[in-house]
């Protein structure tokens, strides 16, 4: 410590208790902000792991998974006649437009923690670094 002017030798530099809460903070949202990530990429990688076997061509009917063949048998499997080839094209496009929105929603369902991650955790943390620090000490 240099006695005539108050300040450590080697320059200006404060101590640990001295430093700014907001550089403490900065390392504790990092830190944070890296458990997300791997919580997300975790996440995504078992609920992958899970869904994907189902993801082709399945659908969910009255709460049990059915594919698109047996949707169709299903719905048309009783009729005969000119009725059985149009019940046919309906209930394959239906069974599409079912399997479709049964794999939009699969994909949400992966990745849903990442979207939360960049809709609510990043902009808080950048308005948290837009905010003006207090200074300790002077």
């Amino acid at each position: 410590m240099n006695p005539a002017i108050g300040q450590p030798r080697g320059g200006v530099r404060a101590s640990r208790t001295e430093r700014s809460p907001a550089i403490a903070g900065g390392i504790r949202a990092a830190r944070l902000s890296h458990y997300l990530l791997i919580f997300a990429a975790a996440w995504m990688i078992a609920m992958t792991w899970r869904v994907y076997p189902q993801f082709k061509d399945m659908l969910k009917v009255e709460d049990r998974l059915v594919t698109l063949d047996d949707y169709v048998e299903e719905s048309c499997g009783q009729r005969i006649g000119p009725a059985a080839a149009s019940c046919v094209g309906e209930a394959r496009l239906t069974g599409r437009r079912l399997v479709a929105r049964q794999q939009g929603q699969s994909l949400l369902f992966v990745i849903a923690p990442l979207l939360a991650y960049v809709a609510i955790y990043l902009p808080v943390q950048r308005m948290a670094a837009r905010r003006p620090s207090t200074r300790v000490g002077g």
